[in-house]
This record gives C-alpha cells, structure tokens and sequence, in this order.
C-alpha cells in the first residue's frame, strides 16, 4: 500500500491543481511536519486548514479556514495573505453566510456524502461565483454540479476509497468536469472561478 505522501504525489501528476490539508484534531506542529515529507515542488498547491503561519513558512498556496477558524483568525492576517497573493477559502452550509472577502468557498453537500454516512444533500438556492462543490463528488455527477452553477468540485470520499487508484480517479474527475478547459479545478491565479 503506497504511503499518503505518494497517493498525494500521484494526484498531482494527474493533474490535481489544489490539495486542500485538514486533519481535524491535528495542531500547528503536526501539519508542519506532515509538509515537510511533502516535496517542496507541490507545497504551491497546498491549501492548509487552519493555521495561516504555516502558509509563508511552507510557501504554500492559501488557508483554508472552518466557521470556527472564521472567527479565531483577524482580519488583518487574512487581508496580508490575500495581498500577498495567496488563497483563502472557507466552508459554508449555509445560503446565508457572508462569503465576501474569500477567493473560493466551499459549500455542501451538494450530494449525499460518500465519507460520511448520513451526512445529506442539501438543497442550496444560490450559488455564488465562486463556489467550489463537496459532498458525495464523483466522475458521475461532477457535470451535474457545473450545470448547478459550481465553478469547481472537491472530492474526498470518491478519491480516498481507492487511494492505490488516486491518480485513475483524479484524471477520470478532471475529464468529467464540462469546461472547454477539461479542468475539475477551472482555476487562474489570484481568480480562482474564472476559466479562461
């Protein structure tokens, strides 16, 4: 069985633009040096949950920030990652949470999830710009998402079932994602939902 770091690796050579880390539970010091057994030519595309100091450490590509991360984090570090380029994106579950000031959010689920048993679809009456599609993601419903109006999709259970298959999976998502670009993260540089 190939080790997470080499499932991840061969993600990206399948063409995975963004890896989103989270590990609920871990601290600071544990995402540090789960990324330094990552090699240093993907931690660009590398979003890290939680803790923003371990972006310019790590030269990563953004933070990913949870409701409760939402309200730890001040404005100010926020605004210095963003003008410094980098990505920050949150979670949302629901149509009335604020999403200004975020390069992407995540909202579901969209289907009923695959990692999560029990955890539903929900229905979301609109879709923002630049919403990116989780929950019960897979090569059979990623087109269904973009006609929702999702600009991207995140997938954990379809890919981490068959980690032995990630890269298989990874390139069977990407050729499923309806754009003229193939791409199941349609991503440009400092304008994450808009495809070229």
């Amino acid at each position: 069985m190939p080790s997470e770091h080499e499932v991840i690796q061969s993600a990206f050579e399948a063409g995975l633009e963004t890896l989103l880390l989270r590990k609920p539970g871990w601290n600071e010091g544990d995402y540090a040096q789960w990324l330094e057994y990552l090699p240093s030519q993907y931690h660009a595309k590398v979003i890290v949950a939680t803790f923003p100091s371990l972006v310019e450490t790590f030269m990563l590509k953004g933070v990913h920030l949870s409701e409760e991360a939402r309200d730890k984090t001040a404005p100010y570090e926020i605004r210095k990652l963003r003008e410094a380029g980098k990505w920050v994106s949150t979670s949302i579950h629901h149509d009335s949470t604020d999403m200004s000031g975020f390069d992407f959010v995540l909202i579901g689920p969209v289907f009923d999830s695959i990692s999560k048993p029990g955890y539903n679809a929900q229905p979301f009456q609109s879709i923002p710009p630049n919403a990116i599609a989780i929950g019960g993601m897979h090569a059979g419903n990623v087109a269904e998402a973009r006609a929702k109006g999702f600009c991207g999709a995140a997938v954990l259970g379809a890919a981490w079932k068959e980690p032995h298959r990630m890269g298989e999976i990874i390139s069977t998502l990407i050729t499923a994602w309806p754009s003229s670009k193939n791409s199941i993260h349609p991503f440009k540089p400092h304008s994450p939902c808009h495809t070229p």
